[in-house]
Protein backbone atom coordinates (compact mmCIF):
# COMPACT_ATOMS: atom_id res chain seq x y z
CA UNK A 1 0.00 0.00 0.00
CA UNK A 2 3.04 2.61 0.86
CA UNK A 3 4.05 1.89 -2.81
CA UNK A 4 0.74 1.92 -4.39
CA UNK A 5 -0.09 5.55 -2.61
CA UNK A 6 3.32 6.73 -4.54
CA UNK A 7 2.54 5.62 -7.82
CA UNK A 8 -0.38 7.84 -7.95
CA UNK A 9 1.96 10.65 -6.11
CA UNK A 10 4.86 10.46 -8.67
CA UNK A 11 1.97 10.29 -11.45
CA UNK A 12 0.47 13.34 -9.86
CA UNK A 13 3.76 15.29 -9.52
CA UNK A 14 4.85 14.53 -13.13
CA UNK A 15 1.04 15.97 -14.34
CA UNK A 16 1.69 19.26 -11.73
CA UNK A 17 5.35 19.30 -14.15
CA UNK A 18 4.08 18.92 -17.30
CA UNK A 19 0.70 21.06 -17.47
CA UNK A 20 1.12 24.05 -19.49
CA UNK A 21 0.73 26.28 -16.56
CA UNK A 22 4.20 25.46 -15.00
CA UNK A 23 5.96 24.96 -18.45
CA UNK A 24 7.27 28.75 -18.40
CA UNK A 25 8.70 27.86 -14.85
CA UNK A 26 10.72 25.49 -16.21
CA UNK A 27 11.19 25.59 -19.76
CA UNK A 28 14.62 28.48 -19.11
CA UNK A 29 15.85 25.66 -17.00
CA UNK A 30 15.96 22.35 -19.32
CA UNK A 31 18.29 20.63 -17.98
CA UNK A 32 16.45 20.55 -14.02
CA UNK A 33 13.37 19.76 -16.19
CA UNK A 34 15.18 16.94 -17.73
CA UNK A 35 16.49 15.63 -14.12
CA UNK A 36 13.46 16.18 -12.37
CA UNK A 37 11.20 14.05 -14.67
CA UNK A 38 13.98 11.15 -14.59
CA UNK A 39 13.82 10.63 -11.38
CA UNK A 40 10.15 10.86 -11.21
CA UNK A 41 10.44 8.30 -13.76
CA UNK A 42 12.90 6.45 -11.99
CA UNK A 43 11.21 6.55 -8.84
CA UNK A 44 7.96 5.65 -10.52
CA UNK A 45 9.45 2.35 -11.76
CA UNK A 46 11.41 1.58 -8.83
CA UNK A 47 7.93 1.81 -6.74
CA UNK A 48 6.15 -0.42 -9.29
CA UNK A 49 8.36 -3.42 -9.64
CA UNK A 50 8.35 -3.08 -5.56
CA UNK A 51 4.54 -3.67 -5.48
CA UNK A 52 4.65 -6.52 -8.64
CA UNK A 53 7.59 -8.06 -6.40
CA UNK A 54 5.08 -8.00 -3.32
CA UNK A 55 2.88 -10.49 -5.06
CA UNK A 56 -0.15 -8.68 -3.12
CA UNK A 57 -2.97 -9.11 -4.96
CA UNK A 58 -5.34 -6.51 -3.39
CA UNK A 59 -2.69 -3.81 -3.93
CA UNK A 60 -1.87 -4.63 -7.34
CA UNK A 61 -5.51 -4.93 -8.36
CA UNK A 62 -6.42 -1.56 -6.91
CA UNK A 63 -3.78 0.36 -9.13
CA UNK A 64 -5.01 -0.84 -12.15
CA UNK A 65 -8.51 0.09 -10.77
CA UNK A 66 -7.19 3.31 -9.76
CA UNK A 67 -5.59 4.04 -13.08
CA UNK A 68 -8.41 2.95 -15.19
CA UNK A 69 -11.26 4.87 -13.40
CA UNK A 70 -8.30 7.94 -13.58
CA UNK A 71 -8.09 7.47 -17.69
CA UNK A 72 -11.83 7.74 -17.22
CA UNK A 73 -12.41 10.85 -15.57
CA UNK A 74 -9.53 12.52 -17.46
CA UNK A 75 -11.43 11.31 -21.08
CA UNK A 76 -14.85 12.32 -19.53
CA UNK A 77 -14.07 15.54 -18.04
CA UNK A 78 -11.06 16.78 -19.35
CA UNK A 79 -11.81 18.65 -22.57
CA UNK A 80 -9.89 21.82 -21.78
CA UNK A 81 -7.35 23.30 -23.95
CA UNK A 82 -4.25 22.03 -21.38
CA UNK A 83 -5.93 19.00 -20.82
CA UNK A 84 -5.59 17.13 -24.41
CA UNK A 85 -2.27 15.52 -24.07
CA UNK A 86 -3.52 13.76 -20.70
CA UNK A 87 -7.05 12.65 -22.52
CA UNK A 88 -4.69 10.98 -25.14
CA UNK A 89 -2.73 9.40 -22.82
CA UNK A 90 -5.55 8.02 -21.05
CA UNK A 91 -7.16 6.50 -23.74
CA UNK A 92 -3.85 4.61 -24.32
CA UNK A 93 -4.03 3.93 -21.27
CA UNK A 94 -7.34 2.10 -21.35
CA UNK A 95 -6.20 0.64 -24.70
CA UNK A 96 -3.35 -1.35 -22.47
CA UNK A 97 -5.33 -2.15 -19.87
CA UNK A 98 -7.37 -3.82 -22.27
CA UNK A 99 -4.26 -5.22 -23.80
CA UNK A 100 -2.87 -6.71 -20.46
CA UNK A 101 -6.28 -7.92 -18.30
CA UNK A 102 -7.08 -9.75 -21.49
CA UNK A 103 -3.56 -11.33 -22.37
CA UNK A 104 -3.57 -12.29 -19.49
CA UNK A 105 -6.69 -14.47 -19.71
CA UNK A 106 -5.61 -15.87 -22.64
CA UNK A 107 -1.81 -17.28 -20.88
CA UNK A 108 -2.69 -17.69 -17.41
CA UNK A 109 -2.65 -21.47 -17.99
CA UNK A 110 0.89 -21.12 -19.30
CA UNK A 111 3.98 -22.36 -17.52
CA UNK A 112 5.37 -19.30 -17.39
CA UNK A 113 2.71 -17.66 -15.61
CA UNK A 114 2.84 -20.58 -13.46
CA UNK A 115 6.83 -20.10 -12.78
CA UNK A 116 6.24 -16.65 -11.16
CA UNK A 117 4.96 -15.83 -8.11
CA UNK A 118 2.81 -12.62 -8.16
CA UNK A 119 1.29 -14.24 -11.70
CA UNK A 120 0.37 -17.53 -10.68
CA UNK A 121 -1.38 -15.86 -7.34
CA UNK A 122 -3.38 -14.18 -9.78
CA UNK A 123 -3.91 -16.70 -12.05
CA UNK A 124 -5.27 -19.02 -9.16
CA UNK A 125 -8.14 -16.65 -7.92
CA UNK A 126 -11.53 -18.53 -8.16
CA UNK A 127 -14.40 -19.19 -5.90
CA UNK A 128 -12.57 -22.31 -4.59
CA UNK A 129 -9.13 -20.76 -3.98
CA UNK A 130 -7.89 -21.10 -0.54
CA UNK A 131 -7.57 -17.43 0.08
CA UNK A 132 -10.67 -16.90 -1.45
CA UNK A 133 -12.44 -19.14 0.46
CA UNK A 134 -10.84 -17.88 3.68
CA UNK A 135 -12.32 -14.56 2.86
CA UNK A 136 -15.81 -15.90 2.46
CA UNK A 137 -15.79 -17.26 5.50
CA UNK A 138 -14.13 -14.79 7.36
CA UNK A 139 -16.31 -12.11 6.20
CA UNK A 140 -19.46 -14.48 6.94
CA UNK A 141 -17.92 -14.43 10.81
CA UNK A 142 -17.58 -10.86 10.75
CA UNK A 143 -21.61 -10.46 9.54
CA UNK A 144 -22.65 -12.38 12.31
CA UNK A 145 -20.68 -10.48 14.76
CA UNK A 146 -22.06 -7.33 13.01
CA UNK A 147 -25.64 -8.44 13.37
CA UNK A 148 -25.01 -9.32 17.26
CA UNK A 149 -23.96 -5.25 17.92
CA UNK A 150 -25.10 -3.57 14.63
CA UNK A 151 -24.89 0.42 16.16
CA UNK A 152 -21.75 0.65 17.73
CA UNK A 153 -19.62 -2.54 17.22
CA UNK A 154 -17.42 -4.47 19.23
CA UNK A 155 -14.75 -1.82 20.16
CA UNK A 156 -11.24 -1.45 18.60
CA UNK A 157 -9.21 -4.15 18.33
CA UNK A 158 -11.80 -6.63 19.25
CA UNK A 159 -12.62 -8.65 15.96
CA UNK A 160 -10.93 -11.52 17.61
CA UNK A 161 -14.05 -11.65 19.95
CA UNK A 162 -16.15 -12.49 16.70
CA UNK A 163 -13.62 -14.86 15.45
CA UNK A 164 -13.99 -16.91 18.33
CA UNK A 165 -17.17 -16.56 19.17
CA UNK A 166 -18.51 -17.78 15.30
CA UNK A 167 -15.64 -19.07 14.42
CA UNK A 168 -15.99 -21.29 10.85
CA UNK A 169 -14.55 -24.94 11.57
CA UNK A 170 -14.13 -24.39 7.47
CA UNK A 171 -11.13 -22.26 8.44
CA UNK A 172 -8.85 -25.33 9.91
CA UNK A 173 -6.56 -25.40 7.40
CA UNK A 174 -5.87 -21.11 7.75
CA UNK A 175 -3.56 -19.78 10.22
CA UNK A 176 -5.39 -20.42 13.68
CA UNK A 177 -5.86 -16.51 14.77
CA UNK A 178 -7.23 -13.75 13.24
CA UNK A 179 -7.13 -10.15 14.86
CA UNK A 180 -9.08 -8.60 11.47
CA UNK A 181 -11.30 -9.57 8.89
CA UNK A 182 -9.24 -8.58 5.87
CA UNK A 183 -12.23 -6.18 4.40
CA UNK A 184 -12.55 -2.54 5.67
CA UNK A 185 -15.90 -2.22 5.75
CA UNK A 186 -16.68 -5.46 7.90
CA UNK A 187 -13.35 -4.07 10.04
CA UNK A 188 -15.40 -0.77 10.83
CA UNK A 189 -18.66 -2.68 11.12
CA UNK A 190 -16.89 -4.90 14.08
CA UNK A 191 -14.77 -1.83 15.26
CA UNK A 192 -17.44 0.59 15.84
CA UNK A 193 -20.78 -0.57 13.93
CA UNK A 194 -22.66 0.85 11.43
CA UNK A 195 -22.13 4.37 12.67
CA UNK A 196 -18.31 3.95 12.51
CA UNK A 197 -18.51 2.53 8.82
CA UNK A 198 -20.54 5.65 7.50
CA UNK A 199 -18.26 7.68 9.46
CA UNK A 200 -15.26 6.22 8.15
CA UNK A 201 -16.98 5.84 4.32
CA UNK A 202 -17.78 9.74 4.85
CA UNK A 203 -14.28 10.59 4.30
CA UNK A 204 -14.65 9.26 0.97
CA UNK A 205 -17.21 11.29 -0.17
CA UNK A 206 -16.38 14.62 1.68
CA UNK A 207 -12.97 14.21 -0.69
CA UNK A 208 -14.97 13.55 -3.79
CA UNK A 209 -17.03 16.62 -3.09
CA UNK A 210 -14.22 19.19 -2.60
CA UNK A 211 -11.97 17.98 -5.04
CA UNK A 212 -15.09 17.81 -8.09
CA UNK A 213 -18.40 20.21 -6.29
CA UNK A 214 -15.66 22.62 -4.38
CA UNK A 215 -13.92 25.03 -6.13
CA UNK A 216 -10.24 24.48 -5.98
CA UNK A 217 -7.68 25.42 -8.82
CA UNK A 218 -6.61 21.55 -9.08
CA UNK A 219 -6.87 20.60 -12.66
CA UNK A 220 -8.95 17.80 -13.71
CA UNK A 221 -6.35 15.11 -14.42
CA UNK A 222 -4.88 16.12 -11.36
CA UNK A 223 -9.10 15.55 -9.48
CA UNK A 224 -8.48 12.37 -11.55
CA UNK A 225 -5.54 11.03 -10.25
CA UNK A 226 -6.55 11.67 -6.65
CA UNK A 227 -9.80 10.38 -7.19
CA UNK A 228 -8.18 6.92 -8.59
CA UNK A 229 -5.48 6.76 -6.00
CA UNK A 230 -8.90 7.09 -3.32
CA UNK A 231 -10.52 4.13 -5.21
CA UNK A 232 -7.32 2.24 -5.58
CA UNK A 233 -6.93 2.59 -2.05
CA UNK A 234 -10.31 1.16 -1.16
CA UNK A 235 -10.07 -1.65 -3.77
CA UNK A 236 -6.95 -2.33 -2.08
CA UNK A 237 -8.76 -2.55 1.26
CA UNK A 238 -11.41 -4.55 0.55
CA UNK A 239 -9.24 -7.43 0.67
CA UNK A 240 -6.51 -6.60 3.19
CA UNK A 241 -6.78 -3.84 6.08
CA UNK A 242 -5.41 -0.72 7.24
CA UNK A 243 -1.58 -0.09 9.46
CA UNK A 244 0.16 2.37 10.63
CA UNK A 245 1.61 3.43 7.17
CA UNK A 246 -1.62 3.30 5.10
CA UNK A 247 -3.26 6.00 7.83
CA UNK A 248 -0.61 8.28 7.81
CA UNK A 249 -0.65 8.40 3.85
CA UNK A 250 -4.15 8.45 3.54
CA UNK A 251 -5.04 11.10 6.52
CA UNK A 252 -1.74 13.47 4.76
CA UNK A 253 -3.93 13.42 1.13
CA UNK A 254 -7.25 13.91 2.90
CA UNK A 255 -5.41 17.41 4.52
CA UNK A 256 -4.24 17.80 0.77
CA UNK A 257 -7.27 17.96 -0.55
CA UNK A 258 -8.95 20.16 2.35
CA UNK A 259 -6.10 22.47 1.91
CA UNK A 260 -7.05 22.92 -1.88
CA UNK A 261 -9.99 23.17 -1.89
CA UNK A 262 -9.31 26.31 1.33
CA UNK A 263 -6.15 27.71 -0.40
CA UNK A 264 -8.02 30.78 -1.72
CA UNK A 265 -10.42 31.28 1.05
CA UNK A 266 -8.01 31.39 3.82
CA UNK A 267 -6.63 34.49 5.37
CA UNK A 268 -3.44 33.73 7.78
CA UNK A 269 -2.88 35.77 10.57
CA UNK A 270 0.17 35.85 11.92
CA UNK A 271 0.46 34.81 15.27
CA UNK A 272 2.53 37.34 16.84
CA UNK A 273 -0.26 39.93 15.72
CA UNK A 274 -3.47 37.94 16.63
CA UNK A 275 -3.56 39.12 19.75
CA UNK A 276 -2.21 42.19 21.36
CA UNK A 277 1.30 41.13 23.76
CA UNK A 278 -0.35 41.56 26.92
CA UNK A 279 -2.78 38.65 26.20
CA UNK A 280 -0.78 35.93 24.46
CA UNK A 281 0.83 33.89 27.26
CA UNK A 282 3.31 32.50 25.01
CA UNK A 283 5.87 31.23 27.90
CA UNK A 284 3.32 29.58 30.11
CA UNK A 285 1.53 27.60 27.63
CA UNK A 286 4.84 26.25 26.10
CA UNK A 287 5.91 25.19 30.09
CA UNK A 288 2.34 23.70 30.20
CA UNK A 289 2.55 21.70 26.72
CA UNK A 290 6.15 20.51 28.08
CA UNK A 291 5.15 19.25 31.05
CA UNK A 292 2.54 17.46 29.77
CA UNK A 293 4.22 16.14 26.41
CA UNK A 294 7.38 14.50 28.46
CA UNK A 295 5.38 12.06 30.80
CA UNK A 296 2.82 11.19 28.55
CA UNK A 297 5.74 10.77 25.64
CA UNK A 298 7.68 8.03 28.42
CA UNK A 299 4.43 5.89 29.02
CA UNK A 300 3.45 5.98 25.67
CA UNK A 301 6.52 5.56 23.47
CA UNK A 302 9.19 5.29 25.77
CA UNK A 303 7.99 2.86 27.33
CA UNK A 304 6.87 0.02 25.37
CA UNK A 305 9.69 0.69 22.92
CA UNK A 306 12.10 -0.06 25.72
CA UNK A 307 9.94 -2.83 26.49
CA UNK A 308 9.83 -4.56 22.94
CA UNK A 309 13.85 -4.12 23.21
CA UNK A 310 13.91 -6.33 25.88
CA UNK A 311 11.76 -8.73 24.62
CA UNK A 312 14.03 -8.90 21.45
CA UNK A 313 17.24 -9.42 23.78
CA UNK A 314 15.53 -12.33 25.93
CA UNK A 315 14.27 -13.80 22.86
CA UNK A 316 17.82 -13.97 21.41
CA UNK A 317 19.47 -15.63 24.86
CA UNK A 318 18.29 -19.01 23.90
CA UNK A 319 21.21 -20.36 25.84
CA UNK A 320 21.39 -18.50 28.84
CA UNK A 321 17.98 -19.24 30.83
CA UNK A 322 19.28 -17.20 33.57
CA UNK A 323 19.81 -13.91 31.61
CA UNK A 324 16.24 -14.60 30.14
CA UNK A 325 13.86 -14.84 33.62
CA UNK A 326 15.75 -11.35 33.86
CA UNK A 327 14.92 -10.11 30.86
CA UNK A 328 11.08 -11.28 30.55
CA UNK A 329 11.06 -9.96 34.34
CA UNK A 330 12.47 -6.87 33.42
CA UNK A 331 9.72 -6.53 30.34
CA UNK A 332 7.23 -7.22 31.97
CA UNK A 333 8.17 -4.47 35.05
CA UNK A 334 7.58 -1.56 32.51
CA UNK A 335 3.50 -2.84 32.95
CA UNK A 336 2.69 -2.26 28.90
CA UNK A 337 0.75 -3.56 26.27
CA UNK A 338 4.08 -5.29 25.35
CA UNK A 339 3.27 -7.67 28.39
CA UNK A 340 0.33 -9.58 26.02
CA UNK A 341 3.49 -10.03 23.42
CA UNK A 342 6.19 -11.05 26.28
CA UNK A 343 3.76 -13.78 27.71
CA UNK A 344 2.99 -15.68 24.90
CA UNK A 345 6.81 -15.59 23.88
CA UNK A 346 8.01 -16.90 27.56
CA UNK A 347 5.37 -19.70 27.22
CA UNK A 348 7.10 -21.08 24.20
CA UNK A 349 10.64 -20.25 25.79
CA UNK A 350 9.34 -22.13 28.64
CA UNK A 351 8.35 -25.07 26.55
CA UNK A 352 11.89 -25.21 25.11
CA UNK A 353 13.75 -24.89 27.85
CA UNK A 354 11.70 -27.77 29.99
CA UNK A 355 12.89 -30.26 27.26
CA UNK A 356 16.42 -29.52 27.45
CA UNK A 357 17.59 -31.47 30.11
CA UNK A 358 21.20 -29.93 30.25
CA UNK A 359 19.43 -26.99 32.11
CA UNK A 360 19.29 -27.08 36.07
CA UNK A 361 16.33 -27.76 37.10
CA UNK A 362 15.90 -24.87 39.43
CA UNK A 363 15.91 -22.47 36.27
CA UNK A 364 13.50 -24.07 34.11
CA UNK A 365 11.03 -23.89 36.91
CA UNK A 366 11.68 -20.46 37.37
CA UNK A 367 10.64 -19.77 33.64
CA UNK A 368 7.62 -22.09 34.06
CA UNK A 369 6.18 -20.63 36.64
CA UNK A 370 6.62 -17.03 35.74
CA UNK A 371 5.38 -17.97 32.12
CA UNK A 372 2.29 -19.37 33.74
CA UNK A 373 1.68 -15.89 36.20
CA UNK A 374 2.43 -14.05 33.52
CA UNK A 375 -0.32 -15.55 30.97
CA UNK A 376 -2.41 -15.95 33.94
CA UNK A 377 -2.01 -12.01 34.02
CA UNK A 378 -2.99 -11.69 30.30
CA UNK A 379 -5.88 -13.62 31.06
CA UNK A 380 -7.09 -11.20 33.64
CA UNK A 381 -6.73 -8.47 31.29
CA UNK A 382 -8.81 -10.29 28.14
CA UNK A 383 -11.21 -12.41 29.82
CA UNK A 384 -13.10 -12.84 26.64
CA UNK A 385 -9.83 -13.84 24.43
CA UNK A 386 -10.10 -17.74 24.15
CA UNK A 387 -6.65 -17.37 22.81
CA UNK A 388 -4.75 -17.23 26.20
CA UNK A 389 -6.51 -19.83 28.03
CA UNK A 390 -5.80 -21.94 25.21
CA UNK A 391 -1.63 -21.31 25.07
CA UNK A 392 -1.56 -21.35 29.09
CA UNK A 393 -3.88 -25.16 28.72
CA UNK A 394 -1.96 -26.21 26.19
CA UNK A 395 1.45 -25.38 27.69
CA UNK A 396 0.31 -26.60 31.39
CA UNK A 397 -1.01 -29.89 29.61
CA UNK A 398 2.55 -30.25 28.08
CA UNK A 399 4.08 -29.84 32.09
CA UNK A 400 1.81 -32.53 32.71
CA UNK A 401 -0.23 -29.92 35.20
CA UNK A 402 -3.80 -31.89 33.97
CA UNK A 403 -6.36 -30.43 35.99
CA UNK A 404 -5.38 -27.11 36.01
CA UNK A 405 -4.66 -27.32 31.84
CA UNK A 406 -7.95 -28.62 32.09
CA UNK A 407 -9.48 -25.46 33.63
CA UNK A 408 -8.50 -23.01 31.31
CA UNK A 409 -8.74 -24.56 28.09
CA UNK A 410 -12.61 -25.31 28.88
CA UNK A 411 -12.67 -21.74 29.56
CA UNK A 412 -11.02 -21.61 25.97
CA UNK A 413 -13.91 -23.77 24.43
CA UNK A 414 -16.43 -21.56 26.23
CA UNK A 415 -15.79 -18.90 23.98
CA UNK A 416 -14.48 -20.76 21.06
CA UNK A 417 -16.63 -23.82 20.95
CA UNK A 418 -16.47 -24.46 17.19
CA UNK A 419 -12.64 -24.40 17.34
CA UNK A 420 -11.29 -28.17 16.73
CA UNK A 421 -7.72 -26.77 17.92
CA UNK A 422 -9.19 -26.59 21.44
CA UNK A 423 -10.87 -30.10 21.80
CA UNK A 424 -7.49 -31.43 20.20
CA UNK A 425 -5.77 -30.32 22.79
CA UNK A 426 -8.54 -31.57 25.43
CA UNK A 427 -8.70 -34.96 23.41
CA UNK A 428 -5.11 -35.38 23.86
CA UNK A 429 -4.91 -34.32 27.66
CA UNK A 430 -7.67 -36.66 28.23
CA UNK A 431 -5.94 -39.53 26.83
CA UNK A 432 -3.01 -38.74 28.78
CA UNK A 433 -5.16 -38.68 31.85
CA UNK A 434 -6.28 -42.61 30.67
CA UNK A 435 -9.93 -40.88 30.50
CA UNK A 436 -10.00 -42.59 27.13
CA UNK A 437 -14.07 -42.55 26.73
CA UNK A 438 -13.94 -38.80 27.24
CA UNK A 439 -11.01 -38.28 24.81
CA UNK A 440 -13.11 -40.16 21.94
CA UNK A 441 -16.04 -37.75 22.64
CA UNK A 442 -13.72 -34.71 21.99
CA UNK A 443 -12.31 -35.87 18.90
CA UNK A 444 -16.04 -37.40 17.42
CA UNK A 445 -16.83 -33.29 18.42
CA UNK A 446 -13.92 -32.08 16.28
CA UNK A 447 -14.83 -33.92 13.51
CA UNK A 448 -18.50 -33.36 12.78
CA UNK A 449 -17.88 -29.70 13.14
CA UNK A 450 -16.02 -30.34 9.71
CA UNK A 451 -15.64 -34.11 8.27
CA UNK A 452 -13.48 -33.14 5.60
CA UNK A 453 -10.36 -32.15 8.00
CA UNK A 454 -8.35 -35.33 7.44
CA UNK A 455 -6.36 -34.67 11.47
CA UNK A 456 -9.67 -34.22 12.85
CA UNK A 457 -10.96 -37.87 11.11
CA UNK A 458 -7.50 -38.93 12.25
CA UNK A 459 -7.70 -38.15 15.72
CA UNK A 460 -11.26 -39.47 15.81
CA UNK A 461 -9.96 -42.66 15.00
CA UNK A 462 -6.98 -42.49 17.63
CA UNK A 463 -9.39 -41.64 20.12
CA UNK A 464 -11.62 -45.05 19.08
CA UNK A 465 -8.77 -47.52 18.94
CA UNK A 466 -7.99 -46.07 22.83
CA UNK A 467 -11.62 -46.45 23.70
CA UNK A 468 -11.01 -49.97 21.98
CA UNK A 469 -13.95 -49.37 19.70
CA UNK A 470 -11.86 -51.29 16.97
CA UNK A 471 -15.08 -51.40 14.48
CA UNK A 472 -15.58 -47.71 14.43
CA UNK A 473 -11.50 -46.76 14.13
CA UNK A 474 -11.16 -49.29 11.35
CA UNK A 475 -14.55 -47.82 9.25
CA UNK A 476 -12.62 -43.77 9.94
CA UNK A 477 -9.23 -45.48 9.01
CA UNK A 478 -10.35 -46.96 5.87
CA UNK A 479 -13.13 -44.46 4.78
CA UNK A 480 -9.56 -41.72 4.61
CA UNK A 481 -7.12 -44.48 3.01
CA UNK A 482 -9.78 -44.67 -0.16
CA UNK A 483 -8.78 -41.23 -0.31
CA UNK A 484 -5.20 -41.29 0.40
CA UNK A 485 -2.84 -44.43 1.54
CA UNK A 486 -0.99 -42.42 3.14
CA UNK A 487 -3.39 -41.28 6.33
CA UNK A 488 -2.83 -44.77 7.59
CA UNK A 489 1.10 -44.21 8.04
CA UNK A 490 0.81 -42.18 11.32
CA UNK A 491 2.70 -42.71 14.67
CA UNK A 492 -0.43 -41.83 16.73
CA UNK A 493 -1.68 -44.87 15.13
CA UNK A 494 0.88 -47.09 16.19
CA UNK A 495 1.24 -45.65 19.37
CA UNK A 496 -2.66 -45.98 20.26
CA UNK A 497 -2.79 -49.53 18.80
CA UNK A 498 0.11 -50.48 20.77
CA UNK A 499 -1.24 -49.19 23.67
CA UNK A 500 -3.73 -52.10 23.82
CA UNK A 501 -2.16 -54.76 22.13
CA UNK A 502 -3.63 -54.89 18.90
CA UNK A 503 -0.69 -53.40 16.30
CA UNK A 504 -2.00 -56.68 14.21
CA UNK A 505 -5.08 -54.95 13.47
CA UNK A 506 -3.07 -51.68 11.86
CA UNK A 507 -1.27 -53.87 10.18
CA UNK A 508 -4.10 -55.55 8.70
CA UNK A 509 -5.42 -52.25 7.45
CA UNK A 510 -2.20 -51.81 6.04
CA UNK A 511 -1.98 -55.08 3.70
CA UNK A 512 -5.66 -54.16 2.59
CA UNK A 513 -4.04 -50.36 1.49
CA UNK A 514 -1.25 -52.13 -0.09
CA UNK A 515 -3.65 -54.71 -2.38
CA UNK A 516 -5.69 -51.80 -3.55
CA UNK A 517 -2.22 -49.89 -3.77
CA UNK A 518 0.82 -51.67 -5.10
CA UNK A 519 2.85 -48.76 -4.84
CA UNK A 520 2.35 -47.81 -1.15
CA UNK A 521 4.30 -51.14 -0.01
CA UNK A 522 7.43 -48.96 -0.19
CA UNK A 523 6.15 -45.71 1.94
CA UNK A 524 5.14 -48.77 4.61
CA UNK A 525 8.46 -50.00 4.58
CA UNK A 526 9.95 -46.60 4.88
CA UNK A 527 7.65 -45.46 7.58
CA UNK A 528 8.35 -48.55 9.93
CA UNK A 529 12.35 -48.26 9.16
CA UNK A 530 11.98 -44.53 10.69
CA UNK A 531 9.99 -45.47 13.49
CA UNK A 532 12.29 -48.68 14.34
CA UNK A 533 15.67 -46.40 14.00
CA UNK A 534 14.15 -43.45 16.42
CA UNK A 535 13.39 -46.70 18.80
CA UNK A 536 9.28 -46.24 18.88
CA UNK A 537 9.11 -49.88 17.91
CA UNK A 538 11.33 -53.17 18.11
Amino acid sequence: VYALFHLFLILFCLVRFWQAKHWSEVSSRKIWWRVLTGGYVLLGLVNLVVLYKTATRGAILGFGFGLIISALLIIWRGREEGEKKFRRIAWVTLGLAVLVIGGFFAVKDSSWVAGSETLSRFASISATDRTTESRFMVWNMSWQGFKERPILGWGPENYILVFNKYYDPGMYNQEPWFDRSHNVIFDWLINAGALGLLSYLSLFVISLYLLWWKKNNLSVTEKSLITGLLAAYFVHNIFVFDNLVSYLLFFALLGYVHFKSTEETQNFVSPATALPKSQWPLAPVVITVAILFLPTFYWLTAKPWLANRTLIQALSLQKYPQEELARFKKVFAYQTFASTEASEQLINVALNVARNQSVPIEDRSALASLARDQMAETIKREPENARYPFFLGSSLSRFGLYDEAKTYLNKALELAPRKQAILFELGGLSVNQKKFDEALNYFRQAYELDKSYSEAQKLYAVGAVYSKNLPLATTILEDGAKKDPSFLLDERLVQAYGEIKQANALTALWQKAIVAHPEFEKAVMDFIADLKERGVIK
